[in-house]
């Protein structure tokens, strides 16, 4: 097998992989960021309940934009490789299909909440979504103006 092909591959793997976690994570209930950041010493004890309550949701929100992102990153890895390997536009069209299979998958994300007991899907969150999954659009265009590469090619 090739090179490209194995890479190719790979990045197709962890794009279903990242589907999946969150997938698992959406299903999960009352899921606590604050204790497990604390016990990675990552953030002091706290407590005061409502600042505790607030970091929570600071947390759980970034959170939301980080693993948003990071599928926008690897779904734009996996289509520039899969569908647009020539051609002046390759860029433009990578990022659009990127953009369209990220934010249907924040939508479906949290229409999964609606069924999901004790869970409930919110519009807010499909902008917290979509807001990293822009800063993962922004990240990869960062990373393609700084990043040489091989005869012209875009990532």
């Amino acid at each position: 097998m090739r090179k490209n092909t194995i890479i190719t591959l790979i990045l197709i793997i962890l794009v279903l992989g990242w589907m999946y976690l969150i997938y698992y994570l959406s299903d999960q209930t009352g899921l606590l960021a604050l204790p497990f950041l604390q016990k990675l010493k990552l953030l002091p004890q706290i407590s005061d309940k409502k600042l505790a309550g607030d970091m929570e949701y600071v947390a759980r929100k970034s959170a939301h934009m980080a693993e948003y992102a990071i599928l926008f990153i690897l779904t734009y890895l996996a289509n520039s490789r899969l569908f647009f390997r020539q051609g002046e536009k390759k860029l433009a069209k990578a990022l659009v299909l990127s953009l369209f299979i990220s934010f249907a998958y924040a939508f479906s994300d949290e229409a999964h909440q609606f069924i999901v007991p004790g869970r409930d899907g919110r519009i807010v969150d499909i902008f917290i979504d979509t807001f990293g999954i822009l800063l993962g659009q922004f990240l990869v265009l960062i990373g393609i103006l700084i990043i040489p590469t091989k005869k012209n090619e875009l990532i």
